[in-house]
């Protein structure tokens, strides 16, 4: 193919397309890896889950 023109005129090309110019274009992608939509995604920390207290984890003095 003959470049960025002719991948976006291609619609089955341009959907396929994930990084463009170093910039990741499908948002799923950012997400699953916990990063910043704004280039360059930088790595988040995302916030720790909350666990519900178990029997096992509480213990009687």
């Amino acid at each position: 193919m003959s470049g960025p023109a002719a991948w976006e005129a291609d619609a089955t090309v341009g959907k396929a397309i994930e990084i463009r110019d170093g910039v990741v274009m499908n948002p799923k992608i950012l997400s699953f890896q916990n990063r910043a939509a704004a280039y360059p995604h930088a790595a988040e920390t995302p916030a720790p889950l909350a666990t519900p207290a178990t029997k096992a984890s509480v213990r009687p003095a």
